[in-house]
């Protein structure tokens, strides 16, 4: 681990194929990243699992580890020791559904939102910050650096000139990209921006095994709508099954916590408080000027102050 006081790891779900689209953040200190880091290598280990992959979970094994990672991030979480932050986009709203859009642009931009956020807003505590995002040549790393420095010193320099005595003293020392099958932390952002893609592009599906499944809220609906329900259940793919059993799983496990996250009612996982540390954010257009960029445009605009609004 690089010199710095904090970690996040990066992956996204989805970014240039379906409506919904996503990327997780997974951060930390540094100082709880041998730990958390080694614990979730043994869970894949036990598991027999070399690489736990949102995309390639379709059985028993794979639901399994996932489901012991899930409780053991939940658990850090709890502790206040990490943050899981996911952010999905809908590619059919005013931002997004526009000619020519690139999406390789739009996810750079999407991941400076999300880590503007997280580093700035969700810790907002003093300290160096390194980025370890999956791999992912296309995206001008580098130059979403810059922007970011640039971003965090405009915000220090503001508190500054508020208040003289309220300056955090946040850095960005860089981002590096990893090989996620070496790097555990990146395989657990990729298993949660899955899971926040599959909530919103699959809450039909998840409807209704969670209504099959839980028998005694069944009963309460008409037998026509009850078998119409069961029809959907048996056509779900086994890969859906493992999916539903994850998805309501971790959906249970951050209710019981309190963390204000919502499911069904919200048409996917989204969490009304942010501050809480399972933060699932629906982007949404930020306004009128808020487009997704196209081949000609920058990954951030001039005008980007305006998009820093986060719920």
């Amino acid at each position: 681990m690089d010199t710095g006081t904090h970690c996040s790891f990066g992956d996204e779900s989805s970014y240039n194929a379906g409506r919904y689209r996503g990327i997780a953040i997974v951060s930390m200190q540094v100082s709880f990243f041998p730990e958390y880091n080694a614990t979730i290598q043994k869970i894949l280990e036990e598991s027999g699992v070399t690489e736990l992959k949102w995309y390639e979970l379709s059985s028993a094994k794979m639901r399994f580890a996932a489901l012991k990672v899930i409780e053991y991030t939940l658990t850090s979480a709890k502790e206040g020791k990490l943050r899981v932050d996911v952010l999905t986009w809908d590619t059919y709203d005013s931002r997004h559904k526009i000619r020519g859009r690139d999406d390789l642009l739009n996810l750079a931009k999407m991941y400076y939102h999300l880590l503007n956020n997280v580093i700035i807003r969700k810790w907002g505590e003093p300290g160096f910050w390194t980025v370890f995002p999956d791999e992912q040549s296309a995206i001008d790393w580098q130059e979403l650096e810059l922007i970011l420095q640039r971003r965090i010193m405009q915000v220090e320099n503001q508190r500054k000139e508020k208040d003289p005595d309220n300056i955090l003293f946040i850095g960005l020392e860089k981002i590096s990209q990893v090989i996620s099958n070496e790097c555990p932390p990146v395989q657990v952002a990729d298993l949660f921006a899955g899971i926040g893609v599959h909530s919103r592009e699959s809450i039909g599906k998840h409807a209704s095994f969670f209504m099959v499944r839980k028998r005694k809220d069944c009963r309460r609906i008409s037998e026509q709508l009850r078998s119409q329900l069961q029809k959907t259940v048996d056509k779900l793919s086994r890969s859906d099954r493992e999916r539903c059993h994850i998805l309501d799983k971790l959906f249970s496990q951050c209710k019981a916590n309190g963390w204000g996250v919502h499911l069904l009612r919200t048409y996917g996982l989204k969490t009304t408080n942010p501050t809480c540390p399972i933060n699932f954010w629906h982007y949404t257009p930020q306004s009128d000027l808020d487009k997704a960029p196209t081949k000609t445009r920058a990954i951030i605009p001039q005008d980007h102050e305006d998009m820093n609004k986060s719920p």
